[in-house]
């Protein structure tokens, strides 16, 4: 009876074992590299943080792929302010013009910060011109009285 329980608690202490093993083995290929490099990077890893953000486009830089936000106070991050953002990816650029209101992502991770997931949640549509009436200046002559059929007398 003694040589059972032992004999099973040598199997288990193996299926531990080899558990712990395979644990190991499989996590060993998501631990960052010594170097710092991975060919499996993506532009948000584990230290990247992320903000809501809502705001205004105020301008547009394509070249630099950049657009100007004026965001409303983010809590626990920053105060309401205006200021240039990297949009990735850059072609999301496309769909925004100035006066439009966004909703995007803040990423930061380490001394850079960038928008993802930008979003137009309203658009502010050019306002179609009149075409202005003559105007009269004040000091202006009235017409004759003779022309004038609601001053002449029957």
């Amino acid at each position: 009876m003694k040589n059972q329980v032992m004999h099973k608690l040598a199997g288990l202490a193996g299926v531990g074992l080899m558990l712990g093993l395979l644990f190991t083995a499989c996590n060993k290929n998501n631990a960052p590299s010594s170097s710092g490099s991975s060919s499996t990077a993506s532009s948000t890893d584990m230290s990247a943080k992320r903000y809501p953000l809502k705001g205004k486009v105020v301008s547009i830089d394509e070249k630099g792929q950049m657009v100007n936000v004026d965001g409303e106070a983010i809590p626990g991050f920053m105060d309401a302010m205006t200021m240039p953002y990297v949009v990735k990816p850059a072609s999301e650029l496309a769909q925004l013009q100035p006066g439009d209101s966004i909703t995007a992502d803040v990423v930061v991770q380490g001394d850079k910060n960038w928008l993802e997931n930008v979003q137009v949640t309203a658009s502010e549509a050019p306002v179609a011109m009149k075409p202005m009436k003559a105007m009269t200046p004040k000091h202006a002559t009235p017409p004759p009285a003779s022309s004038n059929p609601a001053s002449s007398k029957p």
